[in-house]
This record gives C-alpha cells, sequence and structure tokens, in this order.
C-alpha cells in the first residue's frame, strides 16, 4: 500500500480507495449544486406569475386597505387580472393574512379555507 494514500475499507471488506472517495465528495457536491439550483428556478417559476399582475402598476398601500371601500378599490385592481387564480392560491397557501390577494380580502380567503377544511388560523 502506498503511503500518501488513505485506504478505507468497505462495507463487504475491500478496500476504498482515496480517489474514489474524492470522486463520490465531488459528485455529491455536484448534485448537492444541481438540486439547489433545482430548486431556486422552481421557486423563481412558481412565482412569475407576480410580473404579470395588475397590482405592480398601483400604489402597494391601496391592495392593503384598512376600510371596507379600500377593499372594494382594491379588488377593482383584481377584477381583470391576468394571474388572479394564481395570486389567491399563492395568499392562500401561505396564509397570508393581510391585503387583498386574488380579489379576495382576508375575511374572503378564511372562509374560503375554512370551506376546504384547512382553516389555517
Amino acid at each position: 500500500m502506498e503511503k500518501d494514500r488513505i485506504v478505507i475499507p468497505d462495507a463487504d471488506g475491500s478496500a476504498y480507495a482515496t480517489e474514489q472517495i474524492k470522486a463520490t465528495f465531488a459528485t455529491r457536491r455536484s448534485m448537492e449544486g444541481f438540486l439547489i439550483g433545482l430548486a431556486e428556478q422552481l421557486e423563481s417559476e412558481d412565482e412569475q406569475w407576480r410580473q404579470k399582475a395588475n397590482c405592480l402598476e398601483v400604489d402597494k398601500s391601496l391592495m392593503y386597505p384598512s376600510d371596507y371601500g379600500g377593499t372594494i378599490k382594491a379588488q377593482q385592481v383584481c377584477e381583470d387580472c391576468p394571474v388572479q387564480p394564481e395570486c389567491l392560491e399563492y395568499a392562500l397557501e401561505n396564509n397570508l393574512a393581510d391585503g387583498v390577494w386574488g380579489g379576495v380580502s382576508e375575511r374572503g380567503r378564511k372562509q374560503i379555507l375554512k370551506a376546504r377544511g384547512l382553516n389555517k388560523t
């Protein structure tokens, strides 16, 4: 056996050379990097709908009303929004309590979750 080579016994008793260990770790690092990149890509793809939202064109405070009249105004922004369903599902899945999402107020989202049997509050 060479002095500069570390050999670790494998489960079956055979030698498992340093080169194999290095290759295994390199593969794992590559796989981890790939999986992290894939997760980031999927996350960004999942939220690309936001770039098409009508509310990007309005003052953000409009979408977080403090009274019923403000809620109506915010819902009007959502009326013809091309990503209204995605927005509403995002708010429901993430249990967003404040603001109008997908044309639905906090109270409306609570009712939807309750109807689905998923009341998270």
